[in-house]
Parts: C-alpha cells; sequence; structure tokens
C-alpha cells in the first residue's frame, strides 16, 4: 500500500531529484512512500513544531483516503494484519532462497579458489615451472575467483545479520549500520605488510 504526505489542505509533498522538498495541489505528482518511510521522513524532515499540519494519507488504487483526525495505519482498528503477516512470510520465504543461492554459489567459488591454488603450488604437466605470463594468467584467474568469493561472502553475513537480528535491532538502526560496515570494511595485514604498501 502506497501513502503520500499531506500539508494542511491539499498540499501533498512532492521532491525532487535533489530530494528537495516541494508542495503539489495534484496528488498524482506527489511522492509516494511506505507508511513507515513517511513516518521516518516526517521525522527527520519536519520540525517537531510544525509536525501537527502534517498527515499522511493512504493511497488506495490512484483514489485517496482522507482520515477525520490524523492519519494513522491503525485507525478505526482495520490494519491488515493477515495482508502484512503474508508480505512477511513471502519476505523471511525470500531471504531463505537467497541464502540457499549463495550457500550454492559460495561452495561452488571455494573450489574454484582450492583449484586455482593447487595449480600454484604444482609444475605444469610436463615438469617444468610457469612463464611469467603463465604466472599473471593464473594471477588474473586468481584475483577474478577471490573477488568473486568476497562479494558471495559479504552477502551471507548481511544475510546472517538479518535472520539474527531482534526487533530492536531494527527499531534502533543497528542492523543498517551492522550491514554498512560489512560494505565500509578494510583489511588489516597481518604479517606481509609490505604487500599493502604498493
Amino acid at each position: 500500500m502506497d501513502y503520500v504526505i499531506c500539508k494542511d489542505i491539499k498540499q501533498y509533498v512532492k521532491q525532487d531529484l535533489t530530494q528537495k522538498i516541494q508542495y503539489t495541489t495534484n496528488i498524482t505528482l506527489a511522492t509516494r512512500f511506505t507508511y513507515h518511510k513517511a513516518d521516518r521522513f516526517l521525522k527527520n524532515n519536519i520540525s517537531p513544531k510544525i509536525k501537527n499540519k502534517y498527515k499522511i494519507i493512504e493511497i488506495d488504487e490512484g483514489n485517496y483516503i482522507e482520515p477525520k483526525n490524523q492519519s494513522t495505519i491503525f485507525q478505526n482498528h482495520n490494519y491488515n494484519w493477515l495482508e502484512k503477516c503474508t508480505d512477511f512470510q513471502q519476505l523471511l520465504s525470500q531471504i531463505e532462497i537467497y541464502e540457499n543461492q549463495l550457500n550454492s554459489e559460495f561452495d561452488k567459488i571455494e573450489k574454484e579458489r582450492v583449484d586455482v591454488e593447487h595449480r600454484f603450488e604444482a609444475p605444469k604437466l610436463n615438469g617444468s615451472e610457469f612463464n611469467a605470463a603463465e604466472l599473471c594468467n593464473l594471477g588474473k584467474k586468481y584475483r577474478e575467483v577471490r573477488r568473486k568469493r568476497r562479494v558471495i561472502k559479504n552477502e551471507k553475513r548481511k544475510v546472517g545479520i538479518i535472520k539474527t537480528a531482534s526487533l530492536d535491532d531494527f527499531k534502533n538502526g543497528s542492523v543498517i549500520k551492522q550491514i554498512q560496515n560489512i560494505d565500509n570494511q578494510k583489511y588489516t595485514p597481518r604479517v606481509l605488510t609490505e604487500l599493502f604498501e604498493i
């Protein structure tokens, strides 16, 4: 279900490409939100002193439902719990499917990594050592495998964070922070620090 934010009488919030707040009297041009994003938008962008001038309005198949008082998803006690529970159940199922895909991909990329590492260790079939060009090609392949592995590994960690998080972790922003930390992580060398000075 989509929602728009209304100020006073028929002044709907509309954000441009720079996210600057504008207003329009045409509800079809108003920015669409989920309820939670609309609520967060008001908390982050509207002063508490004037927040009571704004309300969140539900859009229903192109029409809008104008509440008598301050809009709320719990108005008249008709919140569609079954629909939301079904949506949540579908989301959990999608996460499980994604996790299984990641596990399969990770298993495959691990085998590729082991293959390349063993190729580095062993001489060629004729007993001779690799020349510079051959080693370069092996190195490129190894980097490609390691980068794919890192992407998959990071995604697995993010799924793990979401699956083990509590409701409080979502509400206080802990989940978002942990995921951002994964995206921004940097490796600290343990022994061969000179390799990271290049």
